[in-house]
């Protein structure tokens, strides 16, 4: 089973850098991630610029998740997009994520030449949570993919009868995962054991981006766990 499991350097986002947290996930033999943008210096100042080429050598699949902010014409906007295209130059992503509730012009993503996905969101936002307002976004450009988070998809609805819908009306479109427990927000697949979140995910094939928060301690647990039940329900 040629499983394309990865992890978000978000799970160490309270114990680690961005540089440390991408290290950590190569350690563990992962060659899939997705480094997260995080808006948390002001907007001319990321972590991301810690990170180089050379530090995702190794990695067959990198992503990027985008802050979230009021993406339309404004200078927000234009920094962000600046900083993801420097980032794109030192090493080609395979996507970068947004969260679609925040943006308030979309034609500002129709000249980008990064590969853009949008995401699924859970039952705490007022849009963007059903197939078909993903399918109605992403028909307005042919080069736009989903990322389908199944945690998201399960505060929504509990039988997960959603995330057989999503794939349904969008499986064409879906380019990555994203993949934790639900207790509180993201939480370890090996506590929560909610079989029923990793069996929503249908292509094995696509990238899986784990988003459970860990520490360098428990990431082996929590991929050891998760590839053990991928195993059982494939």
């Amino acid at each position: 089973m040629n499983l394309r499991l990865g992890f978000s350097t978000q799970i160490f986002s309270n114990c680690c850098s961005t540089k440390e947290a991408v290290k950590n996930i190569e350690n563990v033999g992962c060659r899939t991630i997705e480094i997260i943008f995080e808006k948390n210096k002001g907007v001319d100042n990321f972590d991301l610029d810690e990170i180089e080429a050379e530090d995702l050598k190794k990695f067959d699949w990198v992503s990027l998740h985008a802050p979230t902010i009021n993406y339309g014409k404004n200078r927000e906007t234009e920094t962000i997009f600046g900083q993801i295209h420097r980032f794109n130059n030192k090493r080609t992503l395979d996507l970068v994520v947004f969260h679609p509730d925040c943006i308030s012009d979309f034609k500002v993503f129709d000249k980008i030449d990064f590969n853009v996905g949008f995401e699924n969101m859970d039952c705490h936002k007022y849009s963007y949570k059903q197939p078909y307002e993903l399918e109605k976004l992403v028909n307005l450009n042919n080069r736009w993919k989903i990322v389908l988070d199944v945690n998201h998809v399960y505060t929504n609805d509990k039988s997960m009868e959603l995330g057989s819908s999503f794939h349904r009306i969008l499986s064409e479109r879906i380019a990555e995962y994203h993949l934790s427990g639900f207790s509180t927000i993201h939480d370890p697949l090996y506590k929560t054991k909610q079989i029923k979140i990793i069996k929503a995910i249908k292509n094995f094939r696509l990238p899986v981006i784990v988003e459970s928060l860990l520490t360098p301690e428990t990431i082996k647990k929590e991929k050891d766990y998760i590839i053990k039940m991928m195993k059982k329900v494939n």
